[in-house]
């Protein structure tokens, strides 16, 4: 997640935390083991202390169940595109079109809602706002399905 200069490590835990949050009901177990954390225009990251929640979602899964994703897409206003994801959802798609609004899944409104109520973080690469779509993008994640292989 970048975010703006004066934004601080603890301040960056508790967005993500409320991103997380937001998510809840749409995660298998997981449990965060820690956050780093890099100033902007530094090149080196540090260990810091985690400020939210140690575990989200509900019922552990099985290994195959980790790979499923949902990306939350957003673009600048100078084009670059911009992405939020995170692993180990309950489900891998939503209808046909592997997509998921807030009118399916209410986590995913309370989410982008979360995403779209300080333009401070999750910003573009170039440090741009972002804009974020009504949706999210939902499936299995290729890389980690071959991993559970």
């Amino acid at each position: 997640m970048r975010v703006t200069a004066d934004i601080d490590a603890e301040a960056a835990s508790a967005f993500l935390d409320s991103f997380l949050t937001a998510l809840h009901d749409l995660f298998f177990q997981i449990t965060i083991i820690g956050l780093r954390f890099q100033a902007n225009d530094t090149d080196v990251s540090i260990a810091v202390p985690w400020g939210g929640d140690p575990t989200y979602g509900g019922s552990a899964g099985v290994a195959y169940q980790t790979a499923q994703y949902l990306d939350f897409i957003g673009r600048s206003s100078d084009g670059r595109r911009v992405r939020a994801g995170v692993f180990g959802c309950t489900f891998s798609e939503q209808g046909d079109n592997f997509r998921v609004t807030p009118a399916e899944q209410a986590a995913v409104g309370a989410a982008l809602a979360v995403l779209n109520s300080d333009s401070d973080y999750f910003k573009s690469i170039s440090s741009f706002s972002t804009v974020w779509k009504n949706y999210a993008n939902c499936g299995q994640n290729a890389y980690w399905r071959n991993k559970v292989r």
